[in-house]
């Protein structure tokens, strides 16, 4: 749902904070009355959330549980656009071990029966009828709402824009408070780290920030001052609601615009360049232009900081400054000072953007220009990371090429190499930027030099999309998703890539694996194509941290057994672990066989490698104490699914779920499944009969287990029978 498509008079907040307790067990809280007016104060910025002040309801040191219960099953009665709870105050756990969300009235031996069970507040939400649904809790114990809340598959369903619950709480156990003499003029610490990023924004992300977008850089930053860390947990696409406008996104470095494809840029030279999509005018004339040489301003490391095919990357001082820059310069080949010219040209175009190398100075025929020195690349300084920190990085590279893409430009070459890190501007922490732009497919209709032959490769071998050994002249965005997703891949397992082989993370980066695998898809059909559809999957990283690949799977097939889900995502999510037979047995094999049939008739490429792995592990993987009258359910998933293609005519399909089908089918060696097989082949036709009697051609041992029964209708089955 899009910040300025929300309809504010079906809208409803409510705000509660606790401060002040009867019960001594339970200590004040001042900065909890500051969080509640600080949430209160952005919520209502006009700049910011947007929200119309009669929309919102606070109540401050609220006493009666059962009023405040009531009040909050009313309001998410009334409402059906977007639904927001936030609580600040004591948290506590019932004897059940359930959260409990404390009033000024609360016993602390009796939480259950004197503050609001936030199982009454989860079954209001449950059944309110609003599209968005969104619960931010800062209290101890908040995580527990996690487990209750948006761990309910249901969720009424906007057909347009969104639908389900978004959760978003302080920590598991402990909140973090600062000390009681500092609270007067402070926030919690949750709160206050909130509140500071709605305020800010966060450079070079898109406007509005989504939940999502916050959260991972709010869990950037709680961890970065040692503060518990924050759990969020969402149903369908809630995590995308547009939460806030992003106040970084109005501020430019240095007080100016951005600078669009439609204008000038200048470096610090005060040399024009041209506009890089001018259709009437080539890039500058390399003879009518005057070149300077670096050592009439610069005094440069007699050793490269670094080499490739077209350039030499110095370490350099300003002969009157001394500022102290990184200079890069054309080698003497063929293209070389093409590609600074196109390097300089597109980052004077894009730098504005906080996470793109900026431009500092260039030479007027474009033979070298000079960048901030950085502190390392992505690879140098790799050991010092964490995921965390992976997480943010790809946010901001990802922004970055969104902006790179707009003006329909295609970098081609991310790699670890290319990110750079520099000093940020406060003093602390890193800014991360790509760099080396030479490789950047330019959009049609430019008068410059094509550089990149059409059917020509381009990129770093591993990081490089399969289609860019192809044809890299026609690269697309998705390109670019491809590379920031073997980026990650290369990061977690800390292995390089090798070009066309697969590398998922495993292990401690499990929770990682479907976001890398939907970037790294080798067919572009099941690949995440742009830059907001993988920072939406990056959100989902932590979203389902702690559950393991069996939980939610049987999470998903349960909403396909009750419909109220389709089967991409289960399959999606079985495709990323394909080497854990248990739960290919135990879960993925009890799909329904007609959704089954439809989804693969659907996608026959994905059923195809389902099915192909499913046959696999019946042949090679021990089936251990289950029932053996139990085999057929596996046989019969891939059997349905082999009908289902042969059906449709998705005959290539077909032969190869055919081949790992029959060798399995003989293997479990089971009476009825071969009658159910035989009466199959029998009933036959063309033209599904040809590509079925490839597949048991020359297989002798197959063609006699299917012989006895056999009477097929097809001439060329008959022929493989001998018949």
């Amino acid at each position: 749902m899009r910040h300025s498509a929300i309809d504010w008079e079906r809208s409803r907040a409510i705000l509660i904070g606790v401060a002040n307790y009867r019960d001594h067990r339970f200590p004040s809280i001042a900065a909890a009355t500051n969080s509640l007016t600080a949430m209160h104060k952005v919520l209502t910025d006009p700049e910011l959330c947007g929200w119309p002040t009669a929309r919102v309801s606070v109540l401050s040191d609220p006493s009666d549980s059962r009023e405040v219960a009531t009040r909050i099953r009313r309001l998410a009665q009334e409402t059906s656009g977007v639904l927001l709870l936030y609580y600040v105050g004591h948290g506590t756990l019932t004897p059940r071990g359930e959260l409990c969300l404390s009033v000024a009235d609360t016993d602390a031996d009796v939480p259950d029966l004197t503050g609001v069970e936030y199982a009454r507040i989860r079954s209001a939400l449950y059944d309110s009828p609003a599209l968005v649904k969104a619960a931010i809790l800062d209290c101890c114990y908040a995580g527990r709402a996690i487990e209750t809340l948006a761990n309910e598959a249901a969720a009424i369903a906007d057909h347009i824009d969104i639908r389900g619950v978004y959760t978003l709480t302080a920590s598991d156990l402990a909140a973090h408070v600062p000390p009681p003499e500092k609270q007067s003029n402070l926030c919690t610490s949750f709160t206050g780290v909130l509140v500071e990023l709605i305020r800010t924004g966060i450079a070079g992300r898109h406007d509005p920030l989504t939940l999502g977008d916050l959260y991972l850089e709010l869990r950037r930053q709680l961890r970065a001052r040692g503060l518990p860390d924050p759990n969020q947990r969402g149903t369908d696409t809630a995590h995308s609601f547009a939460f806030t406008r992003n106040a970084a996104a109005r501020r430019v470095p240095g007080g100016g615009a951005i600078i669009t494809s439609d204008k000038m840029s200048t470096g610090s030279t005060g040399e024009a360049t041209p506009k890089l999509s001018d259709p009437g005018e080539p890039d500058v004339a390399h003879s009518s232009t005057t070149t300077v040489k670096p050592n009439a301003f610069y005094k440069l490391s007699r050793v490269p900081l670094g080499e490739g095919t077209f350039s030499q990357v110095f370490l350099a001082e300003h002969r009157t400054t001394g500022e102290r820059v990184a200079l890069k310069r054309a080698r003497l080949n063929t293209n070389a000072r093409s590609r600074i010219q196109r390097e300089i040209a597109v980052q004077l175009m894009l730098a504005p953007h906080p996470n793109i190398m900026p431009i500092l100075d260039h030479d007027p025929g474009f033979r070298w220009y000079t960048m901030p020195a950085a502190r390392g690349t992505l690879k140098q300084l790799r050991e010092e990371l964490n995921e965390d920190d992976l997480a943010s990085i790809i946010a901001d590279l990802s922004g970055a090429l969104e902006a790179a893409h707009q003006h329909d430009l295609v970098h081609r070459d991310i790699s670890p190499m290319n990110i750079l890190a520099l000093s940020h501007e406060s003093g602390s922490g890193l800014q991360w930027v790509i760099a080396d732009w030479g490789l950047v497919r330019r959009p049609y209709g430019t008068n410059s030099p094509r550089l990149t032959r059409t059917g020509a490769g381009a990129g770093t071998p591993g990081f490089d999309a399969p289609e860019l050994m192809a044809d890299a002249q026609n690269a697309t965005a998705a390109a670019d998703v491809y590379s920031l997703g073997r980026v990650a891949a290369w990061f977690l397992t800390r292995t390089l890539p090798i070009s066309g082989q697969p590398l998922l993370p495993d292990g401690p980066s499990l929770h990682w694996r479907m976001f890398v695998k939907s970037c790294t898809e080798n067919d572009l059909k099941n690949r995440l194509t742009n830059m907001p559809a993988l920072r939406s999957a990056l959100t989902t990283v932590f979203m389902l941290q702690e559950d393991p690949p069996a939980i939610r799977i049987e999470r998903l097939l349960n909403d396909v057994i009750d419909g109220h889900a389709g089967l991409k995502d289960l399959m999606t999510l079985a495709a990323a672990f394909t080497s854990d037979a248990d739960l290919y047995f135990d879960l993925v094999a009890r799909v329904p066989i007609g959704q089954l049939r439809r989804w693969a008739q659907t996608d026959p490429s994905s059923a195809t490698k389902i099915a192909v792995q499913m046959a696999q592990h019946l042949r090679t993987s021990p089936w251990g104490s289950r029932d053996p009258e139990s085999m057929t359910t596996p046989l019969m998933f891939v059997f349905a699914i082999l009908q289902a293609l042969a059906e449709a005519k998705e005959l290539a399909h077909a032969m190869d779920v055919a081949i790992s089908y029959f060798a399995a089918d003989a293997a479990v060696d089971h009476p009825r499944q071969r009658d159910r097989t035989v009466l199959w082949l029998s009933s036959l036709q063309a033209p599904s009969d040809a590509v079925v009697a490839q597949a048991l051609a020359g297989q002798a041992s197959l063609v006699d287990y299917y012989r006895a029964g056999a009477s097929p209708l097809s001439f060329a089955l008959r022929s493989i029978f001998k018949m």
